[in-house]
């Protein structure tokens, strides 16, 4: 009995390593994005899109994007046409500074 309680306790271990090592690695790709030059994320696109509770396919279908387009806008790999700009700045109610 003890071994299996013993066992457990490593597995629980080992997950918990894992998602450390995993949440690690999450973190070094978004800062990686963030010091791209030219490569400014755009915090004020994702916060609206999150706290209106869309997914990026939603916003992305909204705006009459394709989903993997949106991506890289909201990555900062891309950057968004005006028409794109206006129709983002319309739908989140704010400005182009509050999308930045």
């Amino acid at each position: 009995m003890a071994r299996v309680n013993v066992l457990h306790r490593l597995d629980k271990q080992s997950s918990l390593a894992t998602i450390q090592r995993r949440l690690d690695a999450y973190g070094e790709r978004l800062r990686a994005i963030e010091e791209r030059p030219g490569g400014k994320s755009m915090r004020g696109l994702i916060y609206h899109r999150r706290a209106s509770l869309l997914t990026q396919v939603d916003v992305a279908r909204l705006a009459g994007l394709s989903q993997s387009t949106y991506q890289r806008i909201e990555a900062g790999t891309v950057s968004p046409d005006l028409d794109t700009l206006y129709i983002l700045m319309a739908m989140f109610e704010t400005d182009l500074s509050g999308l930045m």
